[in-house]
């Protein structure tokens, strides 16, 4: 199937309504490959507690028994069995968690939506020290919160994906090592 390809014929005016404006519509004409800054002001928190208990009894009584096999007889006096058993678990668990990320990343416009929202993504890459650390952001921003000096704040960026993290001797300090997974998993 050959691609086709859509020409476009002047019609003699000059009115394109693909540039439009409303007349109290601040002019924001953003195409594929323009560039927006994200001034990143994010934070999250999140705690959870789990408190978990359990007891368990278990008894049984075993009656004198006469038994007769073969040339062996038991009678009531010889057997008598009694156990008792009490068991219980308690445990409980609390994990907070606490993150803040600010800061600005310029993004580009790589697509528009039907409904005229940009789609932008962009990445940031810092040299520090012994190593890299990297920034990157990508999501779907309205026209009309993107501001007069071409800024917009993340926390107004839809289906935001902020993906922050590093390279190089620090970062790897901060993983844990095989023998200190296997601690835990064990420990």
């Amino acid at each position: 199937m050959e691609p086709t390809s859509t020409l476009h014929v002047p019609t003699g005016s000059l009115f394109n309504p693909e540039h439009s404006v409303g007349l109290y519509e601040r002019h924001a004409s953003f195409k594929v490959g323009d560039m927006i800054l994200v001034k990143l002001e994010e934070q999250t928190q999140s705690e959870k507690s789990l408190d978990f208990n359990t007891d368990k009894n278990t008894s049984f009584d075993l009656s004198p028994v006469t038994l007769k096999v073969g040339g062996i007889r038991i009678d009531e006096d010889d057997v008598e069995v009694e156990h008792e058993q009490d068991s219980e678990f308690a445990s409980s668990a609390k994990t907070k968690q606490s993150n803040s990320m600010s800061g600005s990343i310029t993004v580009y416009v790589t697509g528009i939506t039907p409904a005229g929202n940009l789609l932008v993504t962009g990445e940031k890459w810092i040299t520090m020290n012994r190593g890299k650390e990297y920034i990157r952001f990508s999501g779907e921003v309205r026209k009309k919160d993107v501001d007069e000096s071409n800024t917009v704040l993340s926390s107004k960026v839809g289906n935001a994906l902020i993906e922050y993290s590093g390279t190089g001797e620090l970062q790897d300090n901060q993983q844990r090592t095989v023998i200190g997974k296997l601690f835990s998993i064990f420990g």
